[in-house]
């Protein structure tokens, strides 16, 4: 059900319907008083279509006014999501920080990607061990244990233009375990 919006003529027909009745209470167009009237109804328009606006920009994924409040309720600036993000990709980004990972598996940092406009593949490593690692594995240190590797497959339509990768790369560095490395592979 769409919000109702009203028209000036609406506001005057309802509040002049709420004056008394008497020759003192004209309900003519012309009369001084429909005219005082008609002059607040204009106002009442207005905050008529604010109010519908508000329902709009209560979502974060349709806000517009109030996009500055998500982003600095998520500790977002306007050029958190590029130099010259559109409305759609900081509204992206505030969803995505809203919504977020629910952890930090391969899968979450998948997911969390996706809601940024990604298609990403996080693969993990592991060290050589003896007896559970395969022929020809990799020989390396531990660290490489604590590795992932990320890669971001064909960004045709580049969800937030040139700063796309940047982007990607910044939000997954904020989302990885402290201990964690990440490395970006682009396609």
């Amino acid at each position: 059900m769409a919000a109702p919006s009203f028209s000036a003529a609406d506001y005057l027909g309802a509040l002049q319907a709420l004056m008394p009745r008497g020759r003192i209470w004209p309900r003519d167009v012309s009369s001084v008083q429909a005219k005082v009237l008609a002059g607040l109804t204009k106002v009442y328009e207005a905050q008529n279509q604010r109010a519908n606006n508000l329902l709009v920009d209560a979502f974060p994924q349709t806000a517009l006014e109030l996009l500055p409040e998500w982003e600095a309720t998520l500790g977002l600036t306007a050029t958190s999501a590029g130099p010259a993000a559109t409305f759609a990709a900081r509204q992206a980004l505030v969803v995505a920080r809203l919504i977020g990972a629910n952890g930090i598996a391969a899968g979450d940092f998948a997911d969390y990607a996706a809601l940024l406009g990604y298609s990403i593949t996080v693969a993990g490593n592991a060290p050589f061990r003896c007896g559970q690692s395969r022929a020809g594995a990799h020989v390396g240190d531990v660290d490489r244990m604590f590795e992932w590797i990320v890669t971001a497959h064909a960004l045709p339509s580049m969800p937030f233009g040139s700063y796309g990768p940047a982007l990607l790369q910044q939000e997954m560095q904020r989302l990885a375990p402290p201990y964690g490395f990440l490395k970006f592979i682009f396609n």
